[in-house]
């Protein structure tokens, strides 16, 4: 372990501390981690379920949030709707606001 960590701080000091630090200060999640697709519109779906998720390579453990920040987002190219009914209907089946 240490050899790896040792080539990473010669290559790519930044990196590393940025890392180091992440380790020591890790972000409160409040509780929140979900699986995060962050490329919203992948979605397929079937009777209403969501029966595959495609183009994860950028997904990720994180915020719930996020997913809804990537909507929004896209909105402003794909225009989905009304966002206020994807937030409510969020906040219908998560029981957040």
């Amino acid at each position: 372990m240490l050899q790896p960590m040792r080539r990473l701080l010669k290559h790519r000091p930044l990196r590393l501390r940025k890392r180091l630090w992440l380790r020591r200060n890790p972000p409160d999640s409040h509780g929140r981690e979900a699986a995060i697709v962050w490329d919203s519109g992948q979605f397929h779906q079937q009777n209403g379920k969501i029966v595959a998720v495609l183009d994860v390579e950028i997904g990720h453990i994180g915020d719930p949030m996020m997913d809804l920040a990537a909507w929004r987002q896209r909105d402003t190219v794909i225009g989905y709707g009304p966002m206020a009914r994807l937030y409510d209907r969020y906040s219908e089946l998560s029981g957040t606001e």
